[in-house]
């Protein structure tokens, strides 16, 4: 392997710890069946599974979906060369004015707020509709708009990139606005680009279809049965307390998880090799596990994301396959659950 090409954003829910293993399951499928596979992820987010095996060189042709319209734009500008220029100067300044303001100790909270700002105000239009005498207040409608020209969308996705960086453990969230509205986290120095992979990033995007909807649409355009598919949806909380699930204004809830598990198992009945990660908890196997020939594991994933230190550490993920993983189970210290 020449490169290693890491996710170019901080990603709440991404895969880096369980890239290896997803690769080695995808070699497992192509040594059995001596051929090449479309490979598909309808829940991109941050790409570290996708990345990975491009730099293995076991995928060719890609296709890669994700809800949220700001990080698809994202992509689909940095995955163009010719936009990497000003892309990285624009960054490489920010990075700059930021770890000025860090070495001398100050927090710089107005200088996040204001880059917070612009990107709402390229996404997300502000409209007065009604103004009350008797209370003195306005009364605004949000209204959802997409970055028009390409200096717009450039721009875009250097503020994605930057608050990214600066943001709390590089979470995205938004609002009921569909506005941007994570603070800004405590570093003593960021690094906002790396610019050697993201020249390894772009390239691998560039061979890729990318879309922004529903991961029903990207599910319902697989034609072929010589496909790969990895499904990452957001987990299903192991507690009510959770509340990392809801990346996008539109959420993920209990319902959606119930239809996805229907779409699961009618990409496995349809004979799709489909590898679904999830947390392992009671809920998660309910609607998963309703196929007695598909493949059930639990891995310990390190769990970095809480407030509370105490509340880091190895946690049980489901990992659900249509083909036996038992060959690299021992690699993996994967659990076979009976179902």
């Amino acid at each position: 392997m020449s490169n290693i090409t890491k996710p170019t954003l901080k990603w709440v829910g991404g895969k880096t710890k369980l890239k290896n293993l997803i690769s080695d399951a995808f070699s497992l499928l192509q040594n059995e069946n001596n051929q090449t596979f479309d490979y598909y992820e309808p829940f991109f987010g941050g790409g570290s599974i996708f990345f990975h095996l491009k730099d293995l060189e076991l995928i060719d042709s890609a296709y890669l979906n994700d809800a949220i319209p700001q990080l698809v734009s994202y992509y689909e500008i940095i995955s163009d060369s010719k936009n990497l220029e000003s892309f990285t100067k624009q960054c490489e300044e920010i990075e700059v004015k930021f770890n000025k303001l860090l070495s001398k100790k100050v927090r710089p909270v107005t200088e996040y707020k204001a880059l917070v700002k612009e990107f709402n105000s390229i996404w997300v239009k502000e409209k007065i509709v009604s103004y009350s005498e008797e209370s003195e207040k306005e009364k605004i409608e949000y209204i959802q708009i997409n970055p028009k020209t390409k200096e717009q969308k450039i721009r875009s996705a250097v503020l994605m990139q930057a608050i990214n960086k600066l943001c709390f453990n590089g979470m995205f969230r938004v609002n009921s606005n569909n506005q941007f509205n994570v603070p800004i986290g405590s570093y003593k120095k960021v690094n906002i680009i790396d610019k050697d992979n993201l020249a390894n990033a772009s390239l691998y995007l560039s061979y890729a279809k990318i879309t922004c909807g529903s991961y029903k649409e990207t599910i319902k355009n697989i034609k072929k049965k010589n496909s790969f598919i990895y499904l990452d949806p957001p987990y299903i909380p192991n507690s009510d307390t959770s509340n990392f699930t809801d990346y996008s204004s539109q959420g993920f809830k209990y319902k959606d998880h119930v239809e996805l598990g229907k779409i699961f198992l009618k990409l496995v009945e349809d004979g799709n090799n489909v590898i679904l990660s999830n947390n392992n908890n009671v809920l998660a196997r309910q609607i998963f596990l309703q196929n007695k020939e598909l493949h059930a594991y639990e891995v310990l994933v390190s769990k970095s994301i809480n407030s509370k230190k105490d509340g880091r550490g190895k946690i049980g993920e489901l990992l659900v396959s249509t083909f036996d993983l038992e060959e690299i189970g021992d690699l993996y210290n994967l659990k076979k659950i009976i179902f």
